[in-house]
């Protein structure tokens, strides 16, 4: 099945798309109004996610619609505050912030390249770590993986780089689909922790085909890395 890099999603959006101080232009095109679009079957995830970045917390409940090809995904804060709304699909992400009325147009290589240590963020294979466990064999060889926990339907992972100071920790659960994401860890080895948990999780459901079309206002400013 071919996925997106979600989980290397979430940690952008969250420690950087919605940080950051770069250059706003006025984009070069804008969404149209709501479609009218049949529903599709994806599945369906709802994450708690609390950032911590300097001290400073922030806690976000994150939906997420996955199909085969493309990711959309909604996150929102207390107040409505730091909401976002996004698509993903193997090689962009559009995603869109209307409190500030800002928009991340970019390629995932792009943005990849915006961090430090980006080499080693290439090399990560994020595609598969969302709906199965990372495999030691199949990473870069600047990245280590270690099997942390191992008993019945539960499963818990360490990425970590070995010129970098970041980790990532994973854990499983075995469900009807096979091994689907329950929980992660980000440390960047700074000032940045990021932690998500599952609330709940849909093998199969339906939900409008718009959810995939991302509405900007045509004063939108864009984000430039």
């Amino acid at each position: 099945m071919k996925i997106t890099r979600i989980l290397f999603l979430i940690l952008t959006i969250s420690v950087v798309a919605g940080c950051l101080s770069g250059r706003k232009s006025q984009p070069g095109e804008n969404t149209a109004g709501r479609l009218k679009l049949p529903d599709v079957q994806v599945e369906a995830y709802l994450f708690d996610v609390k950032l911590r970045r300097k001290g400073k917390p922030t806690t976000v409940r994150l939906d997420l619609y996955q199909t085969d090809s493309v990711v959309a995904l909604y996150g929102r804060g207390y107040f409505n505050k730091g909401a976002f709304s996004g698509r993903i699909t193997d090689d962009s992400m559009l995603i869109y912030f209307p409190s500030t009325n800002e928009f991340l147009d970019e390629s995932i290589e792009k943005v990849f390249l915006s961090f430090d240590c980006e080499s080693d963020l290439i090399g990560i294979n994020l595609l598969g770590y969302f709906i199965a466990p990372p495999d030691s064999a199949l990473t870069s060889e600047n990245l280590s993986v270690e099997t942390i926990e191992e008993s019945g339907d539960v499963k818990q992972l360490k990425v970590s780089s070995k010129n970098c100071p970041w980790r990532l920790l994973l854990s499983y659960r075995n469900e009807e689909n096979g091994w689907r994401l329950e929980l992660f860890e980000f440390d960047d080895g700074d000032n940045v922790t990021l932690k998500g948990n599952r609330r709940q999780y849909k093998d199969n459901a339906a939900v409008s085909g718009d959810r995939f079309h991302i509405q900007i206002k045509p004063n939108a400013l864009k984000i430039t890395l």
